[in-house]
């Protein structure tokens, strides 16, 4: 089979789907499988969303993709909350630890209180910045 090689800023759909797909059938081979969502929402009075956590849970982990509240909320214990809330869902979901990335702008020290430990970084990214990875492993 010959295949050429093409770079896009727009995959479509269709594109990540095919990638998507083999991935995951490739990961059922070795017992590893799809991954669920998970969130925890921050919300107003009326109920609209002002912040909150979204993540994934894939082969007994929690990722914390995003984790955001609105200046005026910080400082007030919600993010605590908010992290607390998800590990706890994530246990009981049967997860072994959490994971996720921050920025030194960002928030590594409020994961770091949290229990997170960083083990790994990337220097100059974005440049004068850390870039940070952090992880916590859940006690059973």
């Amino acid at each position: 089979m010959q295949v050429f090689i093409d770079t896009t800023n727009s995959p479509t759909a269709s594109d990540h789907q095919v990638v998507l797909d083999g991935l995951r059938s490739f990961n059922k081979t070795r017992g590893v499988g799809t991954s669920e969502p998970i969130s925890v929402l921050a919300r107003n009075r009326s109920c609209d969303v002002v912040g909150g956590l979204i993540g994934r849970i894939f082969a007994s982990w929690l990722h914390i993709e995003l984790l955001w509240l609105p200046e005026h909320l910080r400082g007030a214990g919600i993010g605590v909350l908010i992290l607390s809330r998800a590990e706890h869902e994530a246990q009981q979901r049967g997860c072994i630890g959490a994971y996720l990335d921050t920025f030194s702008f960002q928030a590594p020290a409020f994961y770091e209180r949290s229990g997170y430990t960083i083990f790994g970084t990337i220097g100059d990214q974005p440049p004068g910045f850390e870039h940070y990875f952090l992880l916590k492993k859940f006690n059973h």
